[in-house]
């Protein structure tokens, strides 16, 4: 069954924007813990080394960044757990925040492990002993109005090792998170019964106000599903009427969905309904599954 996560009148909500890094996704500091200290010097050799790969040399020449301003970004990672010090880096390039880890083939040579946009936000506790993972929050990251949150393993295969994206949730400007931090857990799974169930940006029905302009519509939703989808609760509030609501992340599919896409209409994410979507959606038109 759902557990009941909503406390009274003390629900915090927050609202994305520009600069935001959303609590309702978990974060801790555990990515230094993975650093390991050598000396300065082969830091600063390995770093200028791979600066000129394909992907971070073309937004360095493409932002005017010079090498020694990204130098104090890298740091020696053992992401793979082989004994072997490879390289991180965190930071901006330009005005949007990149990360990149390139695998140590023999101290002399790193080739890209992972590239991706956004900050690390979550890593596992190194004393784990198990493979780096991480989760990836990337703030307008397609434009300006899509952000995403992303998960990561690092996968060994062949002799080699690199970073795979696990899954990807993309959340529209506007929406309202849930300030859920570390308590964010999967709460209940739920298919949809309604034909046209809207997901939306807030837990609230408002069908006047128009959003993005000439570029969007009258109201806060953000999709309409047929009956059938299917998604996961994280979390649940009650408006002043006694409503239930519902923030989640829904299992998308081309085939369950109706017209009437922000993701897609906004044209800053290719083939959006691969990924999740996440918001809210009325308690009446969901079926809780055991």
């Amino acid at each position: 069954m759902l557990k009941n996560c909503f406390l009274g009148s003390c629900l915090l909500l927050a609202v994305i924007s520009v600069s935001a890094q959303p609590k309702f996704f978990p974060h801790n500091s555990q990515l230094e813990r993975w650093y390991i200290e050598r000396p300065q010097a082969d830091l600063r050799g390995a770093a200028l080394s791979v600066m000129s790969t394909p992907t971070m040399g073309k937004l360095m020449a493409d932002n005017g960044v010079k090498p020694d301003e990204l130098v104090g970004n890298f740091h020696w990672i053992d992401f793979d757990r082989n004994g072997c010090p490879d390289l991180i880096f965190q930071g901006k390039i330009g005005e949007k925040q990149r990360t990149f880890i390139f695998r140590n083939l023999d101290d002399s040579a790193f080739v890209p492990a992972m590239e991706a946009d956004g900050e690390i936000i979550l890593a596992n506790r190194p004393e784990d002993m198990s493979t780096l993972a991480i989760s990836v929050w990337n703030n307008s990251c397609c434009g300006d109005r899509v952000s995403s949150h992303s998960r990561w393993a690092c996968v060994q295969a062949n002799g080699t090792a690199f970073m795979q994206r696990l899954d990807m949730g993309l959340v529209y400007d506007h929406t309202m998170l849930p300030d859920a931090g570390s308590q964010c857990m999967p709460k209940a799974r739920f298919v949809t019964v309604n034909y046209g169930s809207l997901l939306r940006m807030t837990p609230f029905i408002d069908d006047e106000t128009t959003y993005d302009g000439l570029h969007g519509w009258k109201g806060n939703f953000i999709v309409k599903y047929m009956e059938g989808s299917t998604g996961t609760i994280f979390h649940q509030i009650k408006d002043k009427s006694g409503t239930v609501w519902y923030f989640v992340r829904m299992d998308n599919s081309v085939h369950r969905m109706l017209h009437s896409d922000r993701f897609k209409n906004s044209e800053e994410v290719e083939q959006p309904n691969q990924y999740y979507y996440y918001g809210w959606i009325h308690s009446g038109n969901v079926k809780l599954l055991e």
